[in-house]
């Protein structure tokens, strides 16, 4: 594969921090030979491979497993094979004498929903409009596949071993479980009944949010935007790898903590940051579900399924 990665991989790595000679390799259960590059030890952020006589090469944003990775270039194959209407792979059309009438009048009346949508005005001090909020996430959802009533419910929805915490902030209490696309586990906590006023003036529930997921991507929730609560992100060096920050670094607290473990993505999310000792204390003390007293209802909500 020499000659690969002179012409195709060394002008794209050039441009990033990594060098190709520190590339190592794995087999797909295909049998494709796939070289990959990563600032931590089993994860990945660039792989690349030769099939067909054409150099393929995958970069992500932020650190995925080996087992999702290998899914990935198995699956890669010609556009001709992905469905002339499959927009989740294609993307969307451009051509609109494609769009039939039928579903044109579908895209109108959406279009119009969202237009008439009476959003309040949350921000008052010139940033964008807030329009993923704590009166839409995560208190409620649209995009969520199900909302079990409870994490042993949502367990039976994943394929992997579910992680609750196994501490709340004092008074917090068990609110909801979501299920999202590319096995998304999201289990929002609360403080019922009380109200936080944030630095733009607006008042907000007290809620605390874990995700899981396979990938540092999936697991991130698109409604949180930093920048929208006035946070910066920042990461430190830890046993288990990178560890990363949102929040206000000068005073010590924290909004989100995002990390990577055994394989798998996590994120823990404050409506109402904390201070980072007390952040550092809740991530580390996230366990598997099966440690946890069915009793504790206020950690994992209640059982249906027997």
């Amino acid at each position: 594969m020499g000659w690969a990665i002179d012409t195709v991989v060394t002008p794209i790595l050039e441009k990033t921090k990594y060098n190709a000679k520190d590339a190592v390799s794995f087999i797909t259960p295909n049998g494709i030979s796939v070289y990959t590059l990563s600032s931590s030890k089993n994860s990945i952020q660039i792989a690349y491979w030769e099939k067909d006589n054409k150099v393929h090469m995958l970069y992500f944003a932020s650190l995925r497993n080996q087992s999702f990775v290998s899914k990935i270039v198995d699956s890669v194959g010609p556009l001709s094979n992905v469905a002339a209407d499959d927009a989740r792979l294609r993307g969307d059309r451009n051509d609109k004498q494609h769009i039939e009438g039928h579903g044109k009048q579908n895209i109108d009346e959406h279009v119009k929903q969202n237009v008439e949508q009476d959003w309040p005005p949350y921000e008052t001090i010139g940033l964008p409009l807030r329009t993923h909020t704590n009166s839409v996430w995560p208190i409620l959802t649209s995009k969520s596949k199900g909302l079990p009533s409870g994490v042993i419910d949502a367990s039976h929805k994943v394929s992997y071993d579910v992680s609750v915490p196994s501490y709340l902030p004092l008074g917090y209490t068990y609110y909801a479980t979501h299920f999202y696309d590319n096995n998304v586990l999201e289990t929002v906590y609360w403080k019922q009944g009380k109200e936080y006023q944030e630095r733009s003036g607006r008042w907000v529930n007290h809620t605390m949010v874990f995700r899981m997921s396979y990938s540092m991507d999936t697991v991130w929730p698109e409604e949180y935007v930093p920048m929208e609560y006035h946070d910066v992100q920042w990461s430190d060096s830890t046993p288990i790898g990178e560890v990363h920050y949102t929040g206000d670094v000068d005073k010590g607290l924290v909004r989100s903590v995002t990390w990577y473990k055994d394989n798998m993505a996590y994120f823990l999310f404050f409506q109402v940051p904390v201070k980072a000792s007390e952040a550092e204390f809740y991530r580390n003390h996230v366990v598997p579900l099966k440690d946890i007293d069915p009793s504790r209802t206020d950690l994992i909500g209640v059982k249906t399924i027997r």
